[in-house]
């Protein structure tokens, strides 16, 4: 009895020792070193170009990197003045706990991509997505974000790089699902808050999302609630508030996973003065109602014997003017207009056409008498 005793002490001794030289060794240089090393080369095994530049403080609590680059092929990531705070003792109960993560800016360039297929086919979804340990990130931020497409033979010039800055939110991974809380962004066009997000990691991938979106875009002000729920085969999203100086109310459903994202929409926007937008612009007070839907590929929509297929979407559009006058006396000179809509875009707007069909136009004259437009319209987009 009193062996099994001292062996028992023996090993919890031998354990905890073992414990506190672990700490002590990734508390030092050269651990952070090693740890670093061993990082490094579990990526070149996965085909990753992993290079960290200037890492100073302990891999066992706070950690700084100067710089990080990794190339993956088609895309390289290049982060600089990376801070992680940590809490490694959370392993042993299976959870990594993230204090705080930090990137004063981070750059993506994505590769130009492969061409198209000609034939589209639905996308299959695993039946879960897992991760060996649970996660927290309590506060995850970047300083500023900028994401660049390369140029490549589909697209010869690099597009325009995509800024955003003061990215923060806090993460979550646990129980199978995944959680966004206290998101926020800004970005030219103005600020995304209050971004709340959770999705399942199991099929059919149900999810929740909401935020709020104010900015100037085109030096107008607008503010708007934004909302998205349902699940990965079929998303049922939502926008209200306002956008210079008028009401909008939209909603629809995106269904992602088919062959093509079929997507269905219904805007309203009430009170909408074109004047807003400039001084040259005439006066109108407009309701407009809009829908698409059936989003589908089509044969091929230009003349001659080259007919590209397209990629088809179509539509109504309702407007009513509540203040309709003439040009010379700066207002629209459109009382009503109500058409179906069908566009056929093909990735080049010179063969790309938007369709007009069943068009009604009633104007406005200056003697009252009515007058309306009816017919059929069509025009390429170049």
């Amino acid at each position: 009895m009193r062996r099994v005793l001292f062996w028992t002490l023996a090993t919890v001794l031998a354990l905890g020792l073992a414990a506190v030289a672990a700490v002590v060794w990734l508390g030092s240089s050269a651990g952070r070193e090693t740890a670093l090393s061993l990082v490094s080369g579990v990526a070149a095994r996965a085909g990753v170009d992993l290079r960290i530049e200037g890492a100073q403080g302990a891999i066992g609590s706070e950690l700084t990197l100067g710089r990080l680059r990794a190339d993956l092929g088609t895309t390289r990531i290049d982060a600089d003045g990376v801070t992680l705070s940590w809490q490694p003792g959370a392993l042993f109960s299976g959870l990594l706990s993230v204090d705080r993560l930090h990137v004063r800016m981070l750059t993506l360039e994505l590769g130009p991509g492969e061409p198209p297929s000609p034939t589209l086919e639905a996308v299959d979804l695993p039946a879960e997505v897992g991760l060996p340990v649970a996660v927290r990130i309590g506060e995850l931020g970047v300083g500023e974000l900028i994401v660049r497409t390369a140029a490549g033979p589909d697209a010869p010039e690099a597009g325009e790089p995509v800024r955003l800055h003061d990215i923060a939110a806090a993460l979550a991974w646990r129980d199978e699902q995944l959680s966004v809380t206290d998101g926020r962004l800004h970005s030219p066009f103005g600020a995304l808050g209050g971004l709340e997000a959770s999705v399942r990691t199991r099929a059919p991938y149900p999810l929740q999302l909401s935020a709020r979106f104010a900015g100037r875009p085109a030096d107008q002000p607008v503010s708007l609630e934004l909302s998205a729920s349902g699940d990965a085969d079929r998303i049922a999203w939502g926008v209200q508030g306002q956008a210079a100086d008028a009401e909008v109310d939209a909603e629809g459903v995106l269904r992602p996973l088919g062959p093509l994202p079929a997507i269905t929409v219904q805007a309203d926007v009430k009170g909408l003065d074109p004047a807003v937008f400039g001084a040259q612009m005439p006066q109108a007070a407009l309701d407009v109602a809009f829908t698409a839907d059936n989003l589908r590929q089509v044969a091929g929509v230009s003349s001659g014997d080259a007919r590209p297929e397209a990629t088809s979407l179509q539509g109504r559009v309702r407007l009513v003017n509540a203040e309709p006058g003439t040009l010379p006396a700066g207002r629209v000179p459109v009382r009503s207009l109500r058409t179906g809509w069908a566009l056929d875009w093909t990735g080049d707007p010179a063969s790309s056409r938007l369709a007009l069909g069943n068009l009604e136009v009633e104007l406005s004259r200056t003697d009252d008498a009515p007058a309306t437009v009816t017919g059929d319209a069509y025009t390429t987009l170049a």
